[in-house]
């Protein structure tokens, strides 16, 4: 009787001392389980932390950058330079502010970034600066045709014609099967056009042809086709096109004024050729808005494809001065002695 007791207690003692290791093992594991909750937890809300975080630095910058460009108007009192609401546009003095190159490459507002906007606001800017034309009043006037001055600015832009055909024959090259390569290509043609037509006028001018070989190339006059023939080998498509098609306008403007006044004086007699010894500056003084368009079409073109023209307001500053200095090497050439 006393084995069985004892060998019952035995067995009493195996299963609590059992039920004890299993009841640890459980709570042990319901800790286990607790804690990667917790740690869970804990890494979702960090991650969460760090996802408002980069929002919130996001839109600071970006209140940043918009207070910045008001900035540059002068800001936020008033709209500074802008001179508010009423004159939008213009300074407190009532003058129209210049084109900067923001306002060129970038703008709040869609419509300024259009090809046609660029194109109106790089033209505004350039205009902006011209002088007036001295050679052209010294060619023109007086009772006594100026045959030296002609042949001297007619020797001169053959090379200038010559040089910018090989100049836009290399652009046409690097952009062939686009709009840029059609529009270089067109423009080549047209200094092609003019080189025959310039012949006409020499001529006209009483001079003859073989003489254009022999004027001396002068420095200030060479500058314009050897700036072009730089943009052949380093500008974009969308910069050398909107730039050429900006700086082509002031350059027309002073042929066809030249034009307009060979015509108007009784001294320069056309013999033979008629109103075509005069047809050379119409080439180059008639606004032709199919070259317009084309230039347009490859600026579309390079912002339908991502791509900005970034340096074309410069460039065409560049363009403008160096066609300034053509006639100022003209006319500094007419004033010296001999």
């Amino acid at each position: 009787m006393s084995l069985v007791i004892v060998l019952a207690a035995a067995v009493a003692v195996c299963v609590l001392a059992a039920a004890g290791y299993l009841g640890r093992r459980a709570v042990a594991r319901s800790a286990r389980v607790l804690a990667g909750g917790v740690q869970r937890m804990l890494f979702g809300v960090a991650t969460l932390a760090g996802r408002v975080w980069r929002l919130a630095a996001a839109a600071w910058l970006g209140a940043k950058a918009r207070l910045g460009r008001l900035g540059r108007f002068g800001g936020l009192g008033g709209l500074g330079r802008l001179g508010g609401l009423g004159r939008l546009g213009r300074g407190r003095t009532g003058r129209r502010l210049p084109v900067r190159p923001s306002d060129i490459q970038s703008s709040a507002r869609p419509l300024r970034n259009t090809p046609r906007a660029l194109l109106n606001a790089i033209r505004r800017d350039i205009a902006a600066g011209q002088e007036d034309n001295k050679f052209i009043a010294l060619a023109t006037s007086g009772d006594v045709l100026p045959r030296r001055l002609l042949v001297e600015f007619a020797g001169q832009q053959a090379r200038v014609m010559a040089s910018n055909q090989r100049s836009l024959l290399y652009l046409a090259a690097r952009f062939t099967d686009t709009a840029a390569g059609r529009f270089f290509a067109e423009l080549a043609e047209t200094s092609r056009h003019a080189a025959d037509m310039l012949g006409l006028f020499v001529e006209a001018a009483g001079a003859r042809r073989a003489e254009l070989r022999s004027s001396e190339p002068l420095a200030g006059c060479q500058a314009y086709p050897a700036y072009v023939s730089w943009l052949s080998l380093n500008a974009s498509a969308e910069d050398a096109a909107l730039a050429l098609a900006a700086s082509l306008g002031t350059w027309g403007d002073n042929f066809a004024a030249m034009g307009q006044g060979l015509r108007e004086n009784p001294a320069f007699r056309i013999s033979g050729a008629g109103e075509r010894a005069t047809a050379f500056f119409d080439i180059f003084g008639v606004p032709g808005t199919h070259l317009e368009n084309l230039a347009l079409s490859v600026v579309r073109e390079a912002q339908e494809a991502g791509r900005k023209p970034v340096h074309a307001l410069g460039y065409a500053r560049l363009l403008t001065a160096y066609q300034a200095m053509f006639w100022n090497a003209l006319a500094e050439r007419a004033e010296a002695p001999g």
